[in-house]
């Protein structure tokens, strides 16, 4: 009796044994497959026509994870293409992607675009990172490779387009602060004078 149930237990134990390898060996192989696709992607060089990316948000989502907003701008003719875009964690700050640096996450899927029609696009990516961390992401569009953007993850983000509009209420309140200042001026004048 005790020989059956050593040899019950022998593949109820393999059986469990392959529940728990079973998806780390697929997390690993898709992690894998992310790296090698995104590796072609940082240093694979541009194909036919534009294709430029610009950062348009960056949002905490106060989980440990950062969404990135991205317009994607191409001057090719109107239709549908396979839009790729991966992040990668930019460790040694040289804004193109290294033997080690981990990806962040990759976007795959197809986008109606081109000129005249719709010659841009938005796509948002989700990345787990903290304050302070580079990250870069650059987009693929059948073959046609985007600029690398590069921003600093950060918790507290100043919009975009706000820098402007800081600058410029920076120079409004410097001339109102010129123009109070000639105003007493002339009134210390007209006081002494009379």
């Amino acid at each position: 009796m005790s020989l059956f149930r050593k040899l019950a237990v022998t593949p109820g134990l393999a059986v469990l044994l392959l529940t728990f390898l079973a998806p780390a060996a697929t997390a690993t192989t898709a992690a894998s497959q992310a790296t090698s696709g995104c590796n072609g992607m940082f240093n694979a060089t541009g194909g036919d026509g534009s294709l430029t990316k610009t950062l348009t948000g960056l949002q905490d989502n106060a989980n440990g994870t950062f969404t990135l907003t991205f317009k994607i701008a191409t001057s090719r003719p109107f239709g549908t293409y396979r839009l790729r875009d991966c992040v990668i964690q930019d460790v040694n700050g040289n804004q193109r992607f290294d033997a080690g640096e981990p990806v962040l996450a990759t976007v795959s899927k197809n986008v109606s675009i081109g000129v005249p029609t719709n010659p841009s696009t938005q796509v948002s990516v989700t990345v787990t990172g903290k304050d302070g961390d580079s990250v870069c992401d650059r987009a693929g569009l059948s073959g046609q490779r985007s600029n690398v953007e590069c921003t600093t993850l950060t918790t507290t983000p100043v919009p975009v387009g706000a820098i402007g509009g800081i600058g410029l209420t920076v120079l409004a309140a410097g001339g109102f602060a010129l123009a109070q200042l000639r105003s007493r001026r002339r009134r210390r004048l007209a006081t002494a004078a009379t």
